[in-house]
C-alpha cells in the first residue's frame, strides 16, 4: 500500500504459482476502488 496525506494512492498485490514464484502483479490506484482499503473494510474471502 502506498500512502499520501490522509489517503491511500495505491495499492499493490502479487499472486504466486505452487513454487513461490510471482505471476502476475496488480496495481489499483482507482479512488473508488480504495476507498475499501482507506476505511479499513474487511472482507471474508473464505478458505483457500
Amino acid at each position: 500500500m502506498f500512502s499520501g496525506p490522509g489517503r491511500v494512492i495505491a495499492t499493490v498485490t502479487f499472486d504466486f504459482d505452487a513454487d513461490g514464484r510471482i505471476t502476475a502483479i496488480h496495481n489499483v490506484a482507482n479512488p473508488d476502488k480504495l476507498q475499501a482499503v482507506a476505511d479499513g473494510t474487511a472482507h471474508d474471502l473464505g478458505t483457500q
